[in-house]
């Protein structure tokens, strides 16, 4: 394990309450499962909403682009985005309004690309918050007020490479999760081994809570208040598909 703690104070960047936060991450090689737990409490109430940002590609590193690899996500809602700013409307829409959005059954992540309403140009891709575990917004929200702990980790997606045959399980406590295929990626970042990303070179899957809660009341708020804590849980499970 190990662990990583940060301080901000009262004031930075505009929110008020000094918040102590940590993540500790925990390898358990005989599950091959790499978990993150994110802790925080606050002196004042404190909107907060921790995320991981961390890309994938079940190919490995270098080897081409994630779009063959096949997702499956436990979202049957999500949050509708306003093609203009990239923000929220505040409207929790059904997945199956928008087949392109729907993951419920496993599907290659670009297979239906062509088919997403108002593509960003040049920048075409998944960059959406599903809302976890089969639940709606008002049902996420009567879970989550205030930063509640929430139940043990679920499962939420799994992801599989038909080139690699590796698997990604992603297991979380979060009521939502952004789900992001590197769409911006344009080769000027560097990775491992100075390797430059270019789009889609890999996914992102940041379990969390939903965007831009404090503007939208209807949905789940996470305002960390004196006394309390907050605890989300981000799990991996890596594996190989056989088939």
């Amino acid at each position: 394990s190990a662990k990583y703690t940060y301080r901000s104070p009262a004031g930075d960047q505009g929110f008020p309450g000094t918040v102590d936060a940590a993540v500790t991450y925990t390898l358990e090689p005989a599950t091959n499962t790499l978990t993150a737990v994110m802790e925080a409490t606050s002196d004042a109430p404190t909107p907060l909403n921790l995320a991981q940002h961390s890309y994938f590609n079940l190919n490995g590193q270098g080897n081409g682009t994630i779009l063959s690899t096949v997702a499956q996500i436990e979202g049957a809602y999500y949050t509708e985005l306003d093609s203009r700013t990239l923000l929220p409307t505040g409207a929790i829409k059904p997945v199956t309004d928008v087949p392109a959005f729907d993951f419920q059954t496993p599907a290659p992540i670009g297979a239906r690309f062509d088919s997403i309403p108002d593509p960003e140009p040049g920048a075409t891709g998944y960059d959406l918050l599903y809302v976890l575990f089969g639940k709606d917004g008002p049902a996420a929200k009567a879970d989550t007020v205030d930063c509640a702990v929430g139940p043990d980790p679920k499962f939420a997606a799994r992801f599989v490479s038909p080139e690699s045959g590796r698997t990604l399980e992603l297991w979380t406590n979060a009521p939502g999760l952004e789900f992001y295929t590197g769409n911006h990626l344009d080769g000027s970042v560097a990775g491992k081994g100075g390797l430059r990303y270019p789009q889609y070179a890999g996914f992102a899957l940041e379990a969390q809570d939903f965007s831009d809660f404090m503007n939208h009341p209807n949905f789940p708020q996470c305002v960390l208040r004196p006394g309390a804590s907050f605890r989300r849980v981000w799990q991996l499970k890596f594996g190989t598909d056989k088939a």
